[in-house]
């Protein structure tokens, strides 16, 4: 039926023709889908997305290329490990660390760099918070 009128199909030789070469067409269709899948599972068994990634340092970078955020240990007397947020100036603008002590602090810095907020957790003693205003003079804060 074509547009709700009945269709003239001639013949049942030609509505036979008409059936086999649909059923041709179909079951190629399915063949290439049985083939597609067959692939990616193939693809899957020997290329299998490992369950942990491991490394001593991971960059995120924009479309540019440009370090915005950096996951790392870090070397020297404060060792431990580090986040590090950048804006799209380069400023840093949030450190995280926890050093190997166990102790660690938390820093926000302004649109130029400057340290806003402190906030740490030393071992052994007093949490605090430091507050500063854009030209470093301490404005609050506790212990």
């Amino acid at each position: 039926m074509e547009g709700g009128t009945p269709v003239n199909q001639g013949t049942s030789e030609a509505r036979l023709g008409m059936l086999e070469r649909e059923n041709c067409r179909l079951r190629l269709g399915m063949l290439a889908v049985v083939a597609a899948v067959g692939a990616l599972v193939c693809l899957a068994a020997t290329n299998p997305a490992p369950n942990i990634v491991r490394a001593q340092r991971f960059e995120l970078v924009n479309a540019k290329g440009k370090v915005r955020a950096e996951l790392a240990l870090l070397p020297g007397p404060y060792s431990g490990a580090g986040l590090t947020l950048w804006d799209d100036t380069g400023e840093v603008r949030v450190l995280l660390r926890a050093h190997a002590s166990g102790a660690a602090h938390l820093t926000l810095c302004g649109e130029k760099g400057q340290v806003r907020a402190v906030l740490s957790a030393p071992t052994g003693g007093a949490g605090g918070l430091t507050l500063r205003d854009a030209t470093g003079r301490s404005i609050g804060g506790g212990p």
